[in-house]
């Protein structure tokens, strides 16, 4: 079978899925991104170049949708070049939210398509005007709207969809919901569990964190408000003066994932605001981290705290349950889905600090709730996210498409 994967990041979503693809040698798979990124064992990956320049005189609305395009035809030119080798794919399995699958059908037309669809943007129930904070003017509506063009182009053409999560899918169109299965990417909890050996090397400080201490964990792709980021930090003052001996963890880039921000970080906003209150003896900012660093910081964790906005469900999130972590999670659409309020980790109102910093103060106090909680949270991704369950969902599909 001939398989090719398109998207920018890969392998992204798609780590567990090529890889098993690739495991059988009767298979020959192929990948497409943009930026360099993780190899694969079996996978051919090539980082297509983008051919045109991006468009000065531009109508403001649509650079976004001019930037798909962009991907879309080097995608559409490199794909044209393997046809001329001779590689044709029995199925193309592709995020479709980046437009870089816009013209594969005029490729290869009678090639299956696979389309992974990750979030279909809205204006309420969702990120946008949640947070009181930081409002959305009507031009940001506007492009909020154009965002979801490439989505409902791959409705129209694609032969079958997934998404991970049931937030994730109530958020499409009501005529697309019988089309689109839910099958989560998969969390390998082998990888992703407990280790009561685990250690933390704060070379600054000289000092290392073991399961022994009071930590607690703070996990984002980038630090910023979409991921509670402030609504954390205005939280550790009272938790510093209530637990002196707790050493915080914060893994994250400074620079947002999903926001642009001008001048200044948020977290350098936030230190700004907090001036005096935090004791730099207890905080920690580590920056990007090593995966197998990242699943020790999470190994040693007294309490995870994990807020978000009504989003994608970060990987971190269940990586943390399936490492029994104690979370303390917002009450938000995306977390509910997968923490019950005292039977696997706590639920906050993403906006009271105080209640954040009550929640995080009993499970320091209570180390055997906090480590009853912690065994739910792995049971729970155990049933729902175990990678071998995820990926015969997903290799049974495929299967039935071809």
């Amino acid at each position: 079978m001939n398989i090719l994967f398109i998207h920018q990041n890969f392998p992204a979503q798609f780590k567990h899925l090529a890889k098993k693809l690739a495991d059988n040698k009767q298979n020959k798979v192929i990948a497409l991104r943009i930026h360099k990124n993780t190899l694969i064992e079996g996978v051919d990956i090539y980082e297509y170049p983008i051919l045109s320049a991006e468009s000065n005189n531009i109508h403001p609305l649509v650079k976004d949708f001019e930037t798909k395009v962009r991907r879309a035809e080097s995608v559409a030119a490199f794909c044209k070049s393997l046809r001329e080798v001779g590689f044709t794919p029995d199925i193309v399995i592709a995020h479709v939210g980046w437009g870089e699958s816009f013209f594969i059908r005029d490729i290869w037309s009678k090639t299956k398509i696979l389309a992974y669809l990750e979030y279909y943007y809205r204006f309420e129930g969702q990120d946008v005007n949640f947070d009181p904070e930081f409002s959305v003017d009507s031009d940001q509506r506007y492009r909020i709207r154009l965002k979801n063009q490439a989505t409902l182009q791959a409705l129209d053409e694609a032969d079958a969809f997934i998404t991970p999560t049931k937030w994730q899918h109530k958020q499409f169109p009501k005529w697309s919901h019988k089309r689109i299965k839910i099958i989560h990417d998969g969390i390998d909890m082998a990888v992703c569990c407990p280790n009561e050996n685990a250690s933390v090397r704060l070379e600054k400080a000289g000092i290392t964190l073991t399961k022994s201490d009071k930590v607690i964990t703070y996990v984002s792709r980038g630090l910023e408000p979409l991921r509670g980021f402030h609504q954390f930090m205005r939280s550790l003052p009272s938790v510093m003066k209530a637990h002196p001996d707790v050493i915080i963890l914060v893994v994250g880039n400074d620079t947002p994932a999903y926001e642009t921000k001008k001048f200044e970080t948020y977290k350098e906003q936030l230190l700004n605001e907090l001036s005096g209150q935090l004791d730099s003896n207890q905080l920690y900012f580590l920056g990007k981290v090593p995966y197998a660093s990242y699943l020790q910081i999470l190994q040693i964790s007294s309490v995870h705290i994990y807020l978000t906005y009504p989003f994608i469900t970060s990987w971190s999130l269940l990586e943390a349950m399936a490492i029994e972590c104690a979370v303390v999670g917002s009450k938000t659409a995306p977390v509910t889905e997968y923490i019950q309020h005292n039977k696997n980790g706590l639920l906050v109102d993403f906006f009271d600090s105080q209640q954040l910093v009550q929640a995080v103060s009993s499970l320091l106090n209570d180390t055997t709730f906090a480590q009853r909680l912690g065994k739910q949270a792995r049971q729970t991704i155990q049933t729902r996210c175990d990678l071998p369950q995820c990926l015969n969902t997903q290799l049974k599909l495929i299967q039935s498409l071809l």
